[in-house]
């Protein structure tokens, strides 16, 4: 039976606050994304590690590839600061990483990449929220991005915030800028490009991507995505959500209609409307 197990990760406070000053939207992040791939993704949450220490963070994560099986979908997010050392290297910081002593005390990406490419996970997906979280995509000049061929499983996906040099930005809501995107894109179907019902790791970053770039065009969001065989579905849009998706396209469509007196073409989309509304028992509720 195919499982989808998530471990889900926020760290909003630090020990080293000099170097790491206390963030706003991680546990946010974390706790809504855990929500929302939960409710639409029927994700199976094995933990929400919030401003945990290294060691914590660690232990899960390497839970999570060790229980995931052949057929399961195995997801890790982290949300918090990322740290990159002189060497080029991308740490992700523990309530209790330290920057003098970070290769002793943060969670490195090659513990990442390890334990990822032992995994039998048939799908594996990495959504990193932090500042230069691109490095994890691609280190350094001359280094090539993780591929298929150097992990078992089907298809391995990483959605980064940002470039590997780049800052990520949390703006004024109660959400991360870029994390704020994804769980838009799923829970307003949005995200959902071709309409099919499905919000696929491809469309998702394509949609929060956009989003991004709008907001903050120095942010760069980053994708690595290989797939062997069929995409890789995060989320399920319920059919009620689809139809207030319709039904407002349908509107603004009549509304235009009206402005310039297509007035075929407005009872015909008021009849396409009602047929949506009939379908629906509480069309105000849309």
């Amino acid at each position: 039976m195919t499982r989808r197990l998530a471990v889900v990760i926020g760290n909003a406070t630090f020990e080293d606050a000099h170097s790491f000053p206390a963030l706003r939207t991680p546990v946010n992040d974390a706790c809504q994304f855990a929500d929302v791939i939960q409710k639409y993704g029927q994700f199976e949450i094995l933990e929400i590690l919030l401003d945990e220490s290294a060691d914590k963070i660690r232990l899960a994560i390497d839970r999570l590839y060790h229980m995931a099986q052949h057929d399961d979908l195995a997801l890790l997010f982290y949300s918090g600061h990322g740290y990159k050392a002189s060497n080029g290297r991308l740490y992700l910081a523990a309530k209790d990483t330290r920057a003098e002593e970070v290769r002793a005390t943060g969670i490195w990406e090659e513990f990442i990449r390890d334990a990822l490419s032992g995994s039998r996970a048939r799908h594996r997906v990495i959504v990193l929220d932090c500042c230069f979280s691109g490095a994890f995509i691609g280190v350094k000049s001359g280094e090539e991005p993780l591929s298929l061929e150097q992990m078992q499983g089907e298809s391995t996906a990483i959605l980064a915030s940002s470039g590997r040099i780049q800052y990520s930005f949390e703006e004024q809501g109660t959400n991360s800028l870029f994390t704020q995107n994804l769980l838009q894109g799923i829970q307003s179907g949005e995200a959902d490009e071709d309409q099919d019902g499905e919000v696929e790791v491809r469309e998702l970053f394509a949609y929060a991507e956009k989003q991004v770039r709008l907001v903050r065009p120095e942010q760069t969001p980053m994708l690595s995505l290989t797939e062997r065989m069929e995409p890789v579905v995060l989320a399920r849009i319920p059919a009620e959500v689809r139809q207030r998706r319709e039904l407002a396209v349908l509107y603004s469509q009549a509304g235009q209609a009206v402005q310039v007196g297509q007035w075929t073409q407005v009872l015909e989309l008021f009849e396409c409307i009602h047929a949506i509304q009939a379908d629906y028992p509480d069309p105000q509720g849309l």
